[in-house]
């Protein structure tokens, strides 16, 4: 039989692919949904393939939202799976949902490193991803990574429920937890501690980048508006009703904007319309907004849990604006008195929210230096560097 030139070029790809360093990100979420886990693995997609690196994807479709992806995303070198979660509001314990997520996600990663076998050398589950124990029973050379992007409080666990987490974990390569407190708290439950590497997130500077803020303004036509903006899911323990009750305690010419979706989210809309100096933005493209960040003046993230380290922060740093935190989590190990402030106690926090944006407010050479430290620690700290260690922990 003759072989045509096209057959033998397309072998000679086949093969060069087949040989290349492949690796498998395993996560319930991924585009299009939206949320700073999402932001991180787009990045970390986008950073892997431009080192030549093969990708693969093992997803669930959104389930918070009615918009979906595409069930099989293909392009030169990438992969991705989006499994659907068919009856998961059927299971009224939190706890099934886990279990059901995790078998779904074990399932599509097994058959996807089943198939590309050759092509995967190391899996890098986020999350609790509790799936890996049982691929790497199945797959025991590869490489296996787990990447936490929350903190799980497991002083107040049981113990056997903590010796169970040791257990799953403990024949994972490396761990990578994106804060200290993250890191703490799984060394203390008996994991291996020099098998835990924190490591910091990063900001594509290309995108999230200081502009021309009058022009910015203008295009939500806020130019005669000092804007402090709220950017995050519309659930309670985000804070956002907490900062729609600092803008009765401000100046009213200072005006709060949320963007966001969630549960709250009808709730916040008609609480905007009762004032003046709120506007409620809602759900936007994730390319609009470096734009929203360049036309506020203030950032705030006023949560009420400990947020295991919040990568807003750093897009409105990279814009160059400052940030007002409260001292939850893992907030403190980005915010510092050069590039923002921090509030306490918990119980004071609107006093303190209010109180920190009324400052910055009137006092405008601090805010513009602020803005200038801001952005000179995202270079210092939060480059596309970062991203090198991550890369590095798949050898």
């Amino acid at each position: 039989m003759k072989v045509t030139n096209s057959q033998v070029r397309n072998n000679q790809i086949m093969k060069k692919q087949t040989g290349k360093k492949g690796v498998l990100l395993i996560s319930s979420s991924f585009r299009p949904s939206i949320g700073g886990v999402q932001s991180y693995l787009d990045d970390l997609c986008e950073y892997l393939l431009s080192r030549d690196i093969r990708v693969f994807v093992v997803t669930c479709q959104p389930n918070t939202s009615k918009v979906r992806g595409k069930f099989i995303e293909k392009s030169e070198n990438f992969l991705a799976i989006r499994l659907p979660l068919f009856g998961l509001k059927l299971l009224y314990f939190q706890r099934l949902k886990f279990l059901y997520e995790n078998l779904v996600l074990f399932l599509g990663s097994l058959f996807v490193l089943l198939i590309h076998n050759r092509s995967i050398s190391a899996v890098n589950g986020n999350g609790y991803a509790f799936y890996l124990r049982a691929l790497k029973l199945f797959f025991p050379s590869k490489r296996f990574v787990l990447s936490t992007h929350n903190l799980y409080h497991f002083d107040k666990h049981s113990k056997m429920r903590n010796a169970i987490v040791r257990w799953v974990f403990s024949k994972v390569d490396r761990i990578l937890t994106v804060s200290q407190q993250s890191k703490a708290e799984l060394a203390n439950i008996g994991l291996d501690a020099e098998r835990i590497t924190n490591f910091h997130c990063w900001v594509n500077q290309n995108k999230f980048r200081p502009m021309d803020k009058s022009r910015a303004k203008q295009r939500y036509e806020w130019s005669d508006k000092f804007i402090v903006l709220y950017v995050g899911r519309l659930v309670p323990e985000k804070g956002p009703g907490l900062l729609m009750q600092a803008a009765d305690r401000v100046d009213k010419k200072i005006t709060f904007a949320f963007i966001g979706d969630g549960p709250m989210a009808e709730e916040l809309k008609e609480a905007a319309l009762s004032r003046e100096n709120a506007i409620f933005i809602g759900k936007i493209e994730y390319e609009e907004l470096p734009v929203y960040l360049n036309a506020s003046d203030v950032f705030v993230i006023p949560s009420q849990w400990d947020e295991p380290y919040g990568r807003v922060i750093l897009e409105a740093l990279c814009c160059g604006v400052p940030v007002i935190g409260t001292k939850r989590g893992g907030i403190p190990e980005i915010i510092n008195d050069k590039v923002g402030i921090l509030v306490s106690p918990p119980e004071k926090d609107v006093e303190n929210i209010s109180n920190a944006i009324e400052e910055l407010y009137k006092d405008r050479q601090r805010l513009s230096n602020l803005s200038k430290n801001a952005i000179k620690q995202v270079n210092e700290k939060y480059s596309v560097k970062n991203a090198e260690l991550i890369a590095s922990s798949y050898n």
